[in-house]
């Protein structure tokens, strides 16, 4: 999957953890074809929308605070 600013989306993942909840990472690879990381992100859903999104440094960050929020 591409980008309108050229990055492509190379490896997409995305863990349900709770009902409301899911941890989203990929990574991506620029138009020089550099592969970069994101940090892993917990979205919690409600009502069938994104209500939030928070950015964890890390996977084991991101388990942590979507069991506990």
């Amino acid at each position: 999957m591409k980008t309108s600013g050229g990055w492509e989306i190379e490896n997409l993942s995305l863990t349900q953890v709770a009902e409301d909840k899911v941890i989203g990472s990929a990574h991506w690879a620029g138009v020089d074809g550099m592969p970069t990381d994101s940090n892993p992100v917990v979205i919690t859903f409600r009502d069938g929308k994104i209500r939030d999104m928070q950015e964890c440094a890390s996977q084991v960050e991101a388990e942590r605070f979507a069991r506990r929020t």
